[in-house]
């Protein structure tokens, strides 16, 4: 068997020596005569349990609550328009006038007829007055006595005619006025009975029909002459003029679009990870740069249960209503401004250390803990949410281990360090930072 050279190490402590060398002397650290870097200085932080919040940032649109394209719900000839683009009117404030002449007269004349038809009715209600029954009563007692007259000339017509005093024609002309006279008594007799007994419930009620048949017939033509007249549905802004003076508006035709401003709408996008942490009631930040960095406070409406999946997309839309503010007469939300939407998530418990501890120079996260030794131990962690200075980590660390925060980029594992005073660099509480953030990573 060859024996081994002695320029081939052979032995395991050999191997491990080797490396440490390349990684001191990659690190370009002094190593003291033991051949152990030397201690060093550091600052140092304690993990804590914190809580922190995701905040999700998402963009939007600022829309109105309310928008209508008013129509006008009858056919004609604008012959007003007094409202113009970006006026602010009132709930009932005239927008726009269609001619009614026309119609004017026809209401008029139907309006005539309805009276007439009420009284006829208040007369058959209320039965006939006692002068009318009078009146009634004396026709009957003259009617008596004409046929009373006529008879007994008829009487004496026939005894002449016996003695052919007279002709055969006056005869017949005796009988014929007495028949007419004992007609004229019947009809007499049977109109005071009407008199004294009243109008028939049947006759009463054919009455009433009348009445309201003509009282329908007003109503429509009032109701006609009412959609000449268009007016704001609700309080807003003119955005837009569809038609005007001397210009012929069909049934239905669009007349202006009104706005309501006094509060607005942001319709957003939230990704299906992120539509858990919201809630419907929840406030939120709601910033529009073109007015400026301070927020406005917003509220969520909504949130529409269904994604469009079908288009690829697993985002839901979330609604958040903003109050708006007017301004010598005008929105300072304007519909169309870009704006931004900060959504807190629920706060959890979490790890949190402070930022200057964690070196990425390796590329994966690493934080220096601080043995009872003095001696540092490397834990690979992972980040999340940031908290002022703070950030959630998970790794293998509890609350209360000592974390390097200074000197971080000098360190190698298993190195001593010395601990200076970091009155100084105390960390704040955790529920003195300003809201979490994603970190990202």
């Amino acid at each position: 068997m060859r024996p081994r050279s002695s320029s081939t190490p052979g032995r395991p402590w050999f191997a491990a020596a080797l490396l440490l060398s390349l990684f001191v002397g990659g690190c370009q650290k002094p190593v003291s005569e033991s051949g152990e870097i030397p201690p060093a200085t550091v600052m140092v932080a304690p993990a804590r349990m914190g809580s922190v919040a995701s905040m999700i940032q998402t963009i939007g649109t600022v829309m109105p609550v309310d928008a209508s394209l008013v129509a006008s719900s009858s056919a004609g000839l604008v012959v007003e328009m007094p409202i113009r683009d970006g006026q602010f009117v009132r709930q009932g404030e005239k927008l726009a006038q269609l001619r009614e002449v026309t119609v004017s007269i026809r209401i008029e004349e139907a309006q005539a007829l309805l009276r007439q038809r009420e009284q006829e009715v208040r007369r058959m209600e209320t039965g006939n007055r006692p002068e009318e029954v009078l009146q009634s009563q004396a026709r009957v007692k003259a009617a008596q006595a004409l046929s009373q007259y006529s008879t007994k000339r008829a009487e004496r017509a026939a005894q002449s005619r016996q003695q052919e005093a007279i002709s055969i024609e006056e005869l017949d002309q005796s009988v014929y006025e007495a028949e007419q006279a004992a007609q004229a008594l019947a009809e007499a007799e049977a109109e005071y009975q009407l008199m004294i007994s009243g109008f028939r419930a049947e006759d009463i009620e054919a009455a009433r029909a009348a009445r309201d048949a003509q009282k329908y017939i007003v109503d429509q033509l009032e109701d006609e002459l009412a959609q000449s007249l268009i007016e704001a549905p609700f309080d807003g802004f003119v955005t837009e003029r569809h038609t005007d003076l001397g210009q012929w508006v069909d049934e239905g035709g669009a007349v202006v679009t009104l706005v309501r401003l006094d509060q607005v709408e942001i319709r957003v996008q939230v990704e299906e990870d992120a539509i858990q942490d919201i809630r419907v009631g929840q406030h939120t930040e709601v910033y529009v740069d073109a007015i400026g960095a301070k927020p406005f406070d917003g509220e969520i409406r909504s949130i529409v249960p269904k994604s469009n999946w079908q288009q690829g997309s697993r985002s839901f839309p979330v609604v958040v209503r903003v109050a708006n503010k007017i301004v010598d007469g005008q929105p300072l939300l304007k519909e169309g401004m870009l704006a931004r939407i900060a959504f807190h998530g629920q706060p959890r418990e979490a790890l949190l250390v402070a930022k200057d501890s964690i070196d990425r120079s390796s590329g994966q996260p690493v934080v220096f803990v601080v043995e009872p030794d003095n001696r540092v131990r490397a834990v690979t962690v992972r980040n999340g949410m940031s908290q002022g200075n703070l950030v959630e980590v998970e790794g293998d660390l509890q609350a209360g281990d000592r974390l390097v925060t200074e000197g971080v980029e000098r360190l190698r594992p298993f190195q001593k360090v010395v601990i200076i005073d970091n009155e100084s660099k105390a960390i704040a509480p955790a529920d003195a930072q300003p809201p979490a953030v994603n970190s990202g990573g």
